[in-house]
């Protein structure tokens, strides 16, 4: 049996991505219905649709870990000042 996730995990897809989520009723039987209806109705450039929407939040993960990354550079000099 396969891992069920989303197209980019549980952070939130992109508008831009108009595939279901498959966590929003976990009780169900079938957590991917609808799938293949929404992947059609993307069109031909549903996989371009998808890894542009991957890479986006790959991106916006790399920016978070960088402010985190500073701001804890930060207080770590306050503190080592103070």
């Amino acid at each position: 049996m396969g891992l069920l996730t989303t197209t980019i995990g549980a952070y939130p897809k992109p508008d831009y991505v108009n595939l279901p989520d498959w966590f929003d009723d976990l009780d169900t039987s079938e957590p991917t219905e609808g799938w293949a209806e929404a992947m059609e109705a993307m069109g031909k450039d549903a996989e371009s649709i998808i890894e542009k929407g991957v890479l986006d939040k790959l991106i916006n993960n790399r920016k978070i870990i960088y402010i985190t990354s500073a701001i804890i550079l930060l207080l770590s000099i306050i503190i080592i000042l103070l």
